[in-house]
């Protein structure tokens, strides 16, 4: 917890197989604890984020969407699916 008061990001992933963990941090849409790393990739949005990406979606929907409009709403979903 006090690391996640230190970082900019104030998401953060921990990988544990323990289902009572899990359950402990259900309520801080802060944390999202993984199975493993197939689990992480599913959920992280760093693919998303890329310049590469970003310029392809631009293109593609003729848009502004911005690096900070993906993480915005990438946030927002996680909240809805962890509560």
């Amino acid at each position: 917890m006090e690391y996640l008061k230190s970082i900019s990001d104030n998401t953060v992933f921990v990988c544990c197989r323990d289902g009572r963990l899990k359950d402990a941090f259900k309520k801080d849409s802060n944390i999202i604890v993984v199975k493993n790393y197939d689990e992480f990739i599913q959920k992280s949005i760093t693919a998303y984020i890329d310049d590469y990406f970003i310029e392809k979606l631009q293109t593609e929907l003729q848009s502004d969407i911005t690096k900070e409009s993906i993480v915005d709403y990438w946030l927002i979903l996680m909240k809805i699916m962890c509560c």
